[in-house]
């Protein structure tokens, strides 16, 4: 509809759309055309009156769409009261047969043939007309559909309608809300309406409340499909509610304003299952009956809860609203009952029931923590020996790995020959859990790391709860790094080897006193691969092999001149800059060249006593050049060593930022 948003504001309408909207209807109890006068009806309904006091028929014509059964004197006097509210005529109008031309209802083809109850008749001529566009003849169907499936629905409530009558029901429903859907946009429907109200000459009407009419009408039809969900939904029919649901959902309406509506035809519900939540509150036998008044709650708001599921959606605030009171009153009835008893075994099974109703994170969260204090209890019980023996254990003086050996043989191989329906409950679980934290307390505590890794391993198989699996796989993952069977941290790729770990030792300074400096000591471990490790030793290998032929090289070129040694050593120090870029030879290179030019220096020391000291000076020669080989070979080759490498490690770096320094505790200190 082209129109603002707005929220109904014609009261009369939103009232009289419901299942008695054509029972009430002015028109079809008198059997008058609805350009009927005052006059006339009042005429009419006296006739009428009398006829049922005499206790004769009171159908005035054989109509085609008369009522079912004879019109009362209660009917009758209804009907003459509402035809005297202008307002309510006007609705009763609206839900009636029109002429096709104004002021001719007495003369109207279709009309006549109802009169006669000739029913084919007059929808034949209202199809026909439809053709041409004729908005009185849409309108005409609109009320026939919507007559037939209110009087159909009720009937069903009474009675199993067959699988053919489902199908003409949804029929006469479907093609009522296609036409009053076309003819809410239509504004000839609203001319023709104000001029009814010009026709009546009734001051207390006015053409405003067409306006309010023509905005409340996709609410008032809105609220009789709920009513018609509501019905079918208060007898289970889930088939028939999600049918009148996916109507509204069809129509002009906002899916807020269709679930006010729900809400208001839930809210005496609602108000009955406060006033019980009030009175079982009330009650001063929480702590002897509380299993008793607990079930009995939920019982009665079971059929309650399934009708707001169906009519709002399990997710819908009024019903998460409503029986999350539900759910918490009966955990707060359990919660004193078992203080007074301990009663596990019916408290879990209560609270479960529980469960059901509630939707809010927090009485979810609230009956989970009860339910697993209740399966705890109740695992202890049934494990109780298992329990007894799991401390006797893990208090006792035996060494982690006697621990683990105990565990796994008197209780773990036990538990194996449990049945499969007790290993799924939740008791054998938090069991399970509990052992899983033993061996976790125990790869913490061990000193060894081959006993830890398998503490470790058996704690993370046996765990189950989410959360500690996390903190299990963590747990795991820091002692395999410490262990060095991580994955490499040079790499990145293969998985480290325990004898091959890069271990760097590191210590802090925590206190001064009297006796002298307290520290703390710790290692960095880095987990290092075969690979990574063959190729540290390699290079390693090759800066040795380089010192040693440097310390040859400078000994063997001692005796040489100093001219001449110093004119080699320029060449030299030219061919060493051009190796830089080389990779595996370049340690023997540097060792050779760095041998014949301190070969070269040492002569020039020397001087013109050469010939008097060769001893000395090959000496001078070969040592200075090993060393100076050496060094100069670490540098080239590597250009970050592996303790550096590990010294660069985020833990490393935090640790300097904090004081502690590489390398062992100073001696003579104390610990």
């Amino acid at each position: 509809m082209n129109t603002p948003s707005y929220s109904p504001d014609f009261p009369p309408l939103l009232a009289a759309c419901d299942f008695e909207l054509y029972q009430r209807n002015i028109f079809r109890v008198t059997g008058l055309p609805v350009e009927a006068t005052q006059r006339e009806i009042s005429r009419q309904a006296q006739k009428l009156q009398m006829m049922a006091e005499m206790g004769a028929s009171s159908a005035p014509l054989p109509n085609a769409f008369s009522l079912s059964t004879p019109v009362s004197a209660d009917q009758i006097r209804e009907a003459l009261a509402r035809a005297k509210e202008p307002e309510l005529r006007l609705i009763d109008e609206f839900f009636w047969f029109w002429p096709e031309t104004a002021g001719e209802a007495l003369a109207d083809p279709a009309l006549l043939a109802i009169q006669k109850g000739d029913r084919e008749t007059a929808i034949q001529l209202w199809k026909e007309r439809e053709t041409y566009r004729s908005i009185p003849a849409r309108h005409n169907l609109a009320v026939m559909h919507h007559l037939a499936a209110i009087d159909g629905s009720t009937r069903n409530l009474s009675a199993t309608p067959s699988p053919a009558d489902d199908n003409t029901l949804k029929f006469h429903w479907q093609e009522a809300a296609s036409r009053w859907q076309m003819l809410e946009d239509h504004d000839e429907v609203w001319a023709i309406l104000k001029q009814r109200i010009i026709a009546l000459e009734d001051e207390a009407i006015t053409y405003s409340v067409v306006r309010r009419f023509r905005y409340s009408l996709p609410v008032a039809l809105a609220g009789l499909h709920a009513e018609a969900a509501f019905r079918s939904a208060s007898r289970g029919d889930e088939p028939w509610t999600t049918f009148h649901k996916n109507l509204m959902g069809q129509s002009q309406v906002k899916s807020d304003e269709v679930e006010a509506i729900f809400a208001r035809l839930l809210d005496p519900t609602r108000k009955r299952i406060e006033q019980d939540l009030a009175e079982v509150m009330k009650s001063p036998d929480h702590t002897t009956a509380g299993v008793r008044i607990s079930l009995e709650l939920l019982s009665r708001c079971q059929p309650q809860m399934e009708l707001y599921d169906l009519l709002l959606g399990s997710e819908s605030h009024h019903r998460v609203d409503l029986f999350d009171s539900v759910a918490s009153a009966v955990n707060q009835i359990m919660v004193a009952y078992h203080q007074k008893t301990q009663d596990h075994a019916n408290l879990r099974e209560v609270l479960e029931e529980a469960m059901d109703f509630a939707k809010g994170s927090v009485i979810i969260e609230r009956l989970r923590s009860n339910i697993a204090i209740a399966e705890n209890n109740l695992s202890r019980a049934r494990w109780s020996g298992v329990y007894h023996l799991l401390e006797a254990i893990f208090a006792s003086k035996a060494d982690s790995a006697e621990k683990i050996k105990r565990i796994t043989k008197e209780i773990l191989e036990p538990l194996a020959q449990t049945p499969q329906h007790e290993t799924s409950t939740p008791g054998f679980k938090t069991l399970l859990d509990t052992i899983a934290t033993a061996f976790r307390e125990i790869a913490i505590t061990s000193k060894n790391y081959t006993t830890a890794l398998k503490a470790i391993h058996l704690a993370y198989r046996f765990v189950s709860d989410p959360e500690s699996r996390i903190k299990f796989k963590h747990n795991l993952l820091m002692i395999e790094e410490g262990a060095g069977i991580a994955t490499c941290g040079y790499c990145g790729n293969c998985k480290g080897e325990a004898k091959r770990k890069m271990i760097i030792p590191m210590y802090q300074m925590i206190d001064r006193t009297a006796q002298g400096l307290r520290f703390n000591t710790r290692e960095i471990i880095i987990p290092r691969c075969s690979s990574c490790f063959a190729d540290h030793q390699k290079h390693w290998h090759m800066m040795w092999v380089g010192s040693a032929l440097g310390f040859l090289l400078g000994g063997f070129a001692a005796p040489w001149s100093a001219t001449a040694g110093l004119a080699v050593s320029a060449i030299l120090i030219l061919i060493f800059l051009s190796t830089l870029n080389d990779d595996s030879p370049r340690s023997v290179t540097c060792g050779a060249l760095m041998g014949l030019m301190a070969a070269t220096v040492c002569i020039g020391l020397a001087g013109s006593e050469v010939t008097k000291i060769v001893f000395v000076n090959m000496v001078g020669g070969a040592i200075p050049c090993g060393a100076i080989t050496w060094l100069f070979a670490k540098k080239l080759i590597y250009k970050q060593t592996p303790k550096a490498f590990a010294l660069q490690t985020p833990m490393a770096i935090s640790m300097t930022k904090a004081g502690w320094k590489q390398g062992v505790k100073p001696s003579n200190i104390l610990n």
